[in-house]
């Protein structure tokens, strides 16, 4: 028996809680990290916020450890 495929609509923009979801990233620390110039840039739409999700992925590459020594 095949299975179907599970189709991924990946947008440009991802909202807070998408963020959450997809990356595990709590609403809370996203908030707390944007208050303090640590997060991604945020772009407000009407009342939302968004990320764009190349920079979000950009941001996390930049923070990720080698296990090399210091982080």
């Amino acid at each position: 028996m095949m299975e179907e495929a599970q189709v991924v609509l990946r947008t440009k923009l991802i909202d807070p809680q998408g963020v959450a979801a997809e990356y595990g990233i709590p609403v809370m620390t996203q908030r707390d990290l944007r208050r303090r110039g640590e997060f991604v840039s945020a772009l407000k739409i009407g009342r939302r916020l968004y990320y764009r999700r190349e920079a979000l992925e950009a941001w996390l590459d930049a923070r990720s450890v080698d296990g090399g020594g210091a982080a």
